[in-house]
């Protein structure tokens, strides 16, 4: 494939990211970033580091690195401090800053645990010791990645500039296939083995030419708890404090609305306040549309319903979003683009998002799309106590690791590299679980590992993509409720348990209402719920239907816009155009699986990845659409 590579300086004036390098030799480096970077980005140049910043977020951030007592400190994305409002935050953003590098002057490492709250990454420079720092908050939410050009260290949250500027090209990685066989990566590896990113709740220290990655937070171990309607009470003061914190006077904000239990937690929430202008972006046959329209009908609240946007201009509204996602990989929400014009046409400063996933979220048991959640549920039982020692867990992670490998089709890898693959797999998963807790017995191992299977998606998955109109907030991003849901005993969020007791017991209102992907509501019988939800769940995602769903089943769109045999079309042509598809052994997973609608999109992002790399985000958007209006 013949690709242009007149690379536009307007290339990145849409993106929002950041760019720090960290060295006396970064000149070249510099020069590089010349062809890539906009009039709008912001540069900040000191005797040791240079900072690029472009298109920070609005909620308070500044848009340069403070500096307080020899330090630099850069943060990028939202924060909302412990015991301050994100209103009160937006008023004085580098007073606090700088009384947190006071703070921790001594000790930087400590900077992130000390935002604690927040959807983010950062980076800072110590002067008088010449030590550089940079780190993730605590669940990731935000990927940043590192490497070394020119014996100078480049951190920012952009893969693909990062690969630009290394003059990398695309091949099978252990960290590319491990992305087609698991929907994500484990541990700190890339699609591109040069390239590396901080795990979730951990930092990276740089001093005398030595990179070391170490951890600021691990997720607690369970704890003998009060009993459960206790810890409902307890959930709902930790969660109405939060949400009502993230509310704002003075933005305007929003909130995607569904027939599910996300969104309607942190509605119900917001007692006494100002409410988010609310949205939902589903077919009207939907039931997401349906559950919606009568929760909104019942409370007297106005609601916005997007189908036009759905609808008008969605193929080339789809090639625009494949083209602007911040990560290609992550580009596989494809009913976004009509929220992101609604967004910014409604001055929507930041939206609420709810993936209550550390509760019980949907991938707790199946992703309905993804049969290996249905392996890991399958191999749960019996609640077995296991031995802390390295060989104990282990063990319980050879089992998943055996399982999950009956399943998938590597016969594009060397019949002698199989093996070691799903090694380094087994590898990868212990090394993560030593950083989350300390395990007592077999359920309490695949729930961290399945955390971990879904952490780099978690909240990323739209938010990447769609940060560029608009700043995601989640509630979860909170660290005193995420050490909460650690320790309290997983029975009681199982299946959204302690949700939906919260629901029933608090905002009745909106209990009553069923839960899209269910037949149930929050006030069914706890036995019905357990009882059923989990095996339809498992069920579907198996592909068999159960009778009690059909009533749901005929209520969906025939046509949902995901499996549209355009779109389909769409992305195997694009496969067909990407050299690392056709010029690999891929090219076998391509042709045995050509309809397979998983296998094709990981494809498809593959491909996404490999040809932004090439040609530059303007230029992929142009060929995208023109691909789209061919097919």
């Amino acid at each position: 494939m013949q690709y242009r590579k007149d690379y536009q300086k307007n290339m990145y004036s849409n993106n929002k990211f950041f760019i720090s390098i960290y060295g006396k030799d970064r000149k070249n480096t510099l020069l590089k970033l010349d062809n890539y970077i906009s009039q709008d980005t912001i540069v900040t140049d000191t005797p040791m580091c240079t900072y690029y910043v472009n298109n920070i977020y609005y909620t308070g951030l500044p848009n340069k690195p403070i500096n307080e007592d020899y330090v630099d400190l850069l943060l990028h994305g939202i924060i909302f401090p412990y015991n301050m409002t994100l209103d009160q935050f937006s008023e004085q953003p580098e007073l606090y800053l700088k009384e947190m590098i006071s703070k921790h002057r001594n000790d930087l490492s400590r900077l992130p645990y000390s935002i604690r709250n927040g959807s983010y990454c950062g980076v800072a420079y110590d002067e008088t010791n010449d030590e550089f720092y940079a780190f993730t908050c605590f669940l990731n939410s935000i990927p940043l990645y590192y490497a070394i050009i020119d014996r100078c260290l480049i951190v920012g949250t952009d893969l693909i500039l990062i690969a630009q500027l290394l003059g990398l090209e695309l091949d099978l990685s252990q960290g590319l296939i491990e992305y087609y066989i698991l929907g994500t990566n484990l541990s700190n590896m890339t699609a591109f083995d040069q390239i590396k990113t901080i795990p979730k709740g951990g930092y990276l220290k740089y001093k005398d030419g030595s990179i070391s990655v170490s951890y600021y937070y691990t997720m607690p171990e369970e704890k003998p708890v009060k009993n459960f309607d206790e810890c409902v009470e307890e959930f709902a003061y930790l969660w109405e404090e939060n949400v009502n914190a993230l509310h704002s006077e003075k933005f305007n904000y929003g909130l995607g609305l569904t027939g599910g239990i996300d969104s309607r937690l942190i509605l119900s929430a917001m007692k006494n306040k100002r409410k988010p202008i609310l949205f939902t972006g589903s077919h009207p046959n939907h039931p997401d549309y349906l559950i919606a329209k009568k929760i909104t009908s019942s409370l007297g609240l106005n609601n916005h319903y997007l189908e036009d946007y759905r609808f008008v201009d969605r193929l080339n509204g789809y090639a625009e979003f494949c083209s602007m996602a911040d990560n290609p990989l992550l580009a596989n929400t494809i009913h976004t683009h009509q929220q992101m014009l609604f967004r910014k046409e409604k001055g929507l400063v930041y939206e609420f998002s709810g993936s209550i996933n550390l509760y019980g979220g949907e991938h707790y048991y199946s992703d309905r799309r993804s049969y290996k959640d249905t392996i890991l549920r399958s191999i749960t039982l019996p609640n077995t106590k296991v031995d802390n020692s390295r060989e104990g867990i282990q063990t319980v992670i050879s089992e998943l690791v055996r399982n999950m490998a009956l399943y998938d089709d590597l016969s594009f890898i060397a019949k002698k590299d199989v093996v070691d693959f799903w090694a380094n797999i087994e590898n990868a998963y212990y090394y993560c679980l030593k950083q989350i807790g300390k395990p007592t017995s077999k359920e309490f191992i695949l729930e961290r590992l399945r955390h971990i299977y879904k952490s780099t998606n978690l909240l990323s998955w739209n938010s990447l993509a769609g940060r560029r109109y608009n700043e995601f907030i989640s509630p979860e991003m909170n660290i005193s409720l995420t050490n909460f849901a650690s320790c309290i005993p997983l029975k009681y969020r199982d299946s959204r348990r302690i949700l939906l007791a919260y629901l029933k017991k608090y905002h009745p209102e909106t209990a009553k209402f069923v839960l899209s992907g269910y037949v149930f509501n929050a006030n069914s019988p706890w036995f019905i719920y357990k009882g059923l939800s989990n095996y339809i769940k498992a069920f579907n995602a198996m592909g068999y239907k159960i009778p009690v769903l059909q009533w749901y089943i005929k209520r969906r769109s025939s046509t949902d816009f995901g499996n549209q045999p355009e779109i389909l079309a769409f992305q195997k042509a694009i496969c067909a155009k990407a050299n690392i598809i056709t010029e690999t052994p891929l090219i076998s997973i391509f042709h045995k699986y050509p309809n397979n609608p998983i296998r094709l999109m990981r494809l498809f992002n593959i491909a996404l990845l490999q040809i932004r790399l090439e040609m530059g985000e303007d230029n992929l958007r142009d060929f995208l659409i023109n691909e789209i209006n061919y097919t």
